[in-house]
């Protein structure tokens, strides 16, 4: 079984603060949600103060170890505000793959000299990382004035550093919509193996 680890929370300081969230990504019938309430949960959450006087008014990080499950989008949300304004703003979407890239995302937070992290590991998996034009593919709805504010190339590089560990084993697959037999629509991968054996029709 693949798993996935994710850290979030926030640390606040004097000057500065940054918060980093994770959801599973909203689709045009589901709100954004929490990632485990949609996939299982390994061993249990934990909780560690963001600041090394263990001052927990500065900040609670949480680390949770969730069960993978392939083609389930994850949102990295992650902001910054300095002497009160907001300093950036940005998210990372991932679509889960078992034997996709092993990638190590970094959150960059203001700088403290207190604070637990230089850096936050918010996600470690195998995942591969979604553009703006894979959201349609993938079931992904966001709105245009999420994406303006959470999007901007500057604000990505300032905010985030991600890491590829391991290349994995195969290209993205390809995702098509299938009805369940409950009637709901759904974003299913193909392997590429599958791919040249079945024929997919075009509405």
């Amino acid at each position: 079984m693949s798993t996935i680890q994710l850290v979030y929370g926030s640390q606040t300081f004097k000057n500065s603060s940054t918060k980093v969230h994770c959801f599973v990504a909203p689709t045009k019938e589901n709100a954004r949600r929490f990632p485990d309430s949609v996939l299982d949960k390994v061993g249990t959450k934990s909780r560690a103060s963001a600041s090394t006087d263990g001052y927990e008014e500065h900040g609670v990080w949480y680390t949770s170890k969730l069960a993978s499950e392939n083609g389930v989008v994850l949102m990295l949300q992650a902001s910054s505000t300095r002497l009160g304004a907001s300093y950036n703003n940005g998210c990372v979407v991932l679509a889960l793959r078992d034997d996709g890239p092993l990638l190590t995302v970094r959150v960059k937070p203001l700088p403290n000299e207190l604070a637990v992290y230089s850096e936050v590991p918010a996600f470690v998996g195998r995942a591969d990382i979604l553009q703006r034009s894979d959201f349609d593919d993938y079931g992904v709805f966001l709105h245009n004035s999420y994406i303006r504010n959470h999007f901007a190339e500057d604000e990505l590089e300032e905010l985030f550093d991600i890491v590829m560990l391991d290349h994995g084993q195969q290209e993205r697959p390809q995702m098509v919509t299938v009805t369940t037999p409950k009637g709901e629509t759904r974003k299913v991968s193909i392997p590429k193996e599958m791919q040249r054996r079945i024929r997919i029709r075009k509405i």
